[in-house]
Parts: C-alpha cells; sequence; structure tokens
C-alpha cells in the first residue's frame, strides 16, 4: 500500500496486487487523511476504484485502474 507518489509502484514491479492513494498534488508534504480512510475503507471490505493519474514508464499507462 501506497501513499505517496503514482512512481512508488515502479520500485515494487512484481507484486500481484498494490493499493494506492494519491493526493490532488503530488509535491504536497502534508498528509490528507482522506486518503488513509480511503485505503483502510478497501482493507476492511469496499470496494476499490481509481484510474492512474500518470503513466508509469514500462508497467502502466495513464488512465490504468479499475472500473465497477
Amino acid at each position: 500500500m501506497a501513499t505517496g507518489l503514482p512512481y512508488d509502484i515502479a520500485s515494487y514491479p512484481s507484486v500481484r496486487a498494490y493499493l494506492a492513494t494519491y493526493g490532488t498534488t503530488a509535491r504536497t508534504r502534508r498528509v490528507d487523511m482522506t486518503m488513509h480512510r480511503a485505503a483502510a475503507r478497501v482493507v476492511f471490505g469496499a470496494q476499490p476504484g481509481g484510474r492512474l493519474p500518470v503513466t508509469i514508464k514500462g508497467l502502466y499507462p495513464y488512465g490504468h485502474g479499475l472500473r465497477y
């Protein structure tokens, strides 16, 4: 699970599942508790969803994610 930058996933290319939450700006230092609450809801059973806000070169294109 990550609450940093979308690019963090590039450090873990072999993981089978990855839960990530992101703020509205990539350079923010303030931790938004909304991200943590959203991640906790998914960990405890809520249906995840979302889109990757950037391209992760060699791994995922912009917009990659879950659709329900």
